[in-house]
């Protein structure tokens, strides 16, 4: 393996484990207050609408549009866009089957199934997502590597918010604050997995519209996973600034970061 191949997937191993500085902040949160999971739930959320709706999915139509023309890549954004959605739909239903008494609907109580649910799709979610990032790091770095530390960086930053996005409602279902750290831990790992398999099958080169594709089918998942799991949960808990407060701020944070790339 050359020193180009090794720095980039370097890169994107640091990237991808800022997920677990995300997951860290459950060592320091009070099991018996609510208004943190309040927050982080929907600060989770605005995280994953900011992302899907102004980066991933005007990325995937413009190279999408540019490659097999405006209808034709407007109709496939749209169309994997869609298919993200049901695929997560379908994984909600299947899900029950592995947990003992999930229609519970309080959140707030410990080792509810319907919140370790939510922190489980929401994991799942975030690894499909970090998934293609790192493989974007990975290549990026190998053609440029001061463009890819750019990436990284700004991935880094984002991917500690979304680390929090996952630990946070694995450890108020389960109370494990341990458990909640390896969950964020190993959604950020499947960056440099990522950068590993793309490697092993391709080389130093992947097409722009595997890319795109995987980031239209990505951004459905999360805004399903944001509007039917983490804001209901959030407002559940009755407050409805709270809620709102990380809503925005989740947009925010994650707006800089973009602006770093």
């Amino acid at each position: 393996m050359s020193d180009q191949v090794l720095g980039a997937f370097t890169l994107t191993l640091i990237a991808g484990l800022c997920t677990a500085i995300g997951g860290v902040v459950v060592f320091f949160s009070n099991l018996k207050s609510t208004k943190f999971l309040n927050f982080s739930m929907s600060f989770a959320a605005g995280v994953m609408l900011f992302v899907s709706f102004l980066e991933m999915l005007p990325d995937a139509q413009e190279q999408l549009s540019t490659s097999y023309g405006n209808y034709s890549g407007g109709f496939l954004t749209l169309g994997l866009f869609l298919t993200g959605m049901i695929m997560v739909y379908l994984l909600d239903k299947l899900l029950p089957s592995f947990f003992a008494d999930n229609n519970k609907t309080h959140v707030s109580i410990k080792n509810s199934d319907g919140l370790y649910r939510t922190g489980l799709l929401v994991a799942i979610a975030l690894a499909i997502h970090n998934f293609p990032e790192g493989i974007a790091t990975f290549l990026t770095s190998i053609n440029d590597i001061n463009m890819g530390i750019t990436i990284a960086l700004a991935i880094a930053l984002h991917n500690i918010p979304e680390g929090i996005s996952v630990a946070t409602p694995i450890y108020y279902s389960t109370g494990n604050k341990w458990k909640a750290f390896r969950y964020s831990l190993f959604s950020g790992l499947a960056e440099p997995l990522g950068a590993l398999i793309v490697f092993m099958i391709l080389g130093d080169s992947a097409s722009d519209e595997i890319l795109s594709c995987s980031f239209a089918l990505i951004a459905g998942i999360m805004v399903y996973i944001s509007l039917d799991c983490l804001l209901p949960s959030s407002w559940e808990l009755g407050d409805r600034k709270t809620s709102l407060l990380g809503l925005l701020l989740g947009m925010l944070i994650m707006g800089i970061s973009l602006i770093m790339i």
